[in-house]
């Protein structure tokens, strides 16, 4: 399967000053498999801090495989209503207020007294084309998600910060190309029948794709491959499954 890729256009052309701040992601990707549910279909949460969002002037995530509108749900209309929800997500005592009365925009602060904006929640509204805008990559392989950062920032007076939030959940069966199943070869001697499943998630891993991928996301239009900062990936499954992977840390939630 090909990666996962976030690419940007800078906003300008002059790139030279060593002092500018440029543009930079952290990516955070939640899998929920093995949960239990009646449909064990996978879910996906992807989360985006995008860092001097007015330094990119698009953004594309690319999404390797099929998805429509309705299989995305936004998140931070959630975080932004439930404080403790939201501290749990970043491990911070943070809370949130509307920028005004009907915005799509949460300021995030921290604390009780603080009034410095840390970042901004923003709601995206997947039925609107100002938000996102999806694409089909050869004929239904993947799918581009594109951003407008302009559209998100909106009115810049009301709002000093430059640092926005993005966090959004995807369901749809073709996210079992990500989870799959191996299968034994001597599975039918073993008394104890056990399922194996492999995760395959890359992100902005450019041997994985194509050269046509690539050179859409790298070589054409000022496209390129977006600076990541941090990436997490967090699995989610239940208590009894057992992970075998090089992951720093583990817990029972």
């Amino acid at each position: 399967m090909d990666s996962f890729a976030l690419a940007y256009i800078p906003s300008n052309s002059d790139d030279s000053s060593e002092n500018k701040e440029h543009f930079s992601v952290k990516v955070n990707i939640n899998l929920w498999t093995q949960c239990g549910w009646d449909d064990e279909t996978p879910v996906l949460d992807i989360g985006l801090m995008l860092y001097h969002l007015s330094e990119a002037k698009k953004v594309k995530l690319y999404i390797p495989f099929h998805i429509e509108k309705g299989n995305l749900e936004d998140l931070c209309e959630c975080l932004s209503n439930d404080a403790n929800l939201l501290g749990a997500v970043f491990n911070e005592p943070y809370r949130s207020a509307d920028v005004a009365p009907g915005s799509k925009q949460a300021e995030v602060m921290i604390g009780g007294d603080s009034k410095k904006t840390e970042f901004i929640l923003y709601r995206l509204d997947f039925l609107s084309d100002s938000d996102v805008q999806l694409s089909s990559y050869k004929e239904s392989r993947g799918t581009f998600l594109e951003f407008n950062p302009q559209f998100i920032k909106g009115n810049q007076n009301e709002v000093s910060c430059d640092q926005y939030y993005l966090r959004f959940r995807i369901r749809t069966p073709s996210l079992k190309e990500c989870v799959r199943e191996y299968k034994a070869p001597n599975r039918y001697f073993e008394t104890l029948v056990n399922s194996t499943y492999m995760v395959d998630i890359r992100f902005n891993n450019t041997r994985s794709m194509d050269c046509s991928l690539l050179q859409e996301l790298t070589a054409q239009d000022r496209w390129s491959l977006a600076p990541i900062n941090g990436l997490h990936f967090l699995l989610m499954a239940k208590v009894d499954v057992d992970v075998d992977a090089k992951f720093d840390s583990s817990r029972v939630l």
